[in-house]
């Protein structure tokens, strides 16, 4: 058989991969009801993206579905959500910043140290981009 797209069959790889060590843990464990209920799963989705990787259908249409118009509109979109999602983490961070300086409960502070670290990885993570696709486009 024919590998036909290479991303999705090494997720298939990692799917199935990660349900064996289920199983394994399986039996070092014993019996466990989220691993039951969990591993059926994930050797299902394994089997179905391994299916996926390897038929020519889903290849050509993943080919001439994307023109230039559809990945302008995904573009505008993924900017549109990446906005908005720091918009909310920072509205959020700032709302538990308030109560906590009035409540001062200690748990609030891991939320804001969490929302905090999330919002400064995702403006690093736009510069670094932004300087890479300039320096190469």
């Amino acid at each position: 058989m024919r590998i036909y797209n290479k991303k999705s069959f090494v997720m298939s790889i990692i799917w199935l991969l990660v349900s064996l060590w289920g199983v394994a843990a399986l039996m070092i464990k014993g019996l466990d009801m989220k691993l039951i209920i969990l591993v059926p799963i994930q050797f299902a989705l394994g089997c179905m993206t391994l299916s996926f990787s390897m038929s020519n259908k889903n290849a050509k249409i993943e080919r001439n579905a994307a023109d230039e118009r559809d990945r302008l509109i995904m573009l505008k979109c993924g900017h549109v959500a990446m906005k908005r999602f720091f918009l909310v983490c920072f509205l959020v961070f700032v709302i538990f910043m308030i109560i906590y300086a009035i409540s001062t409960v200690p748990s609030l502070l891991v939320v804001l140290i969490t929302l905090g670290a999330t919002m400064l990885f995702l403006c690093i993570l736009l510069l670094v981009l932004n300087i890479y696709f300039e320096s190469h486009c």
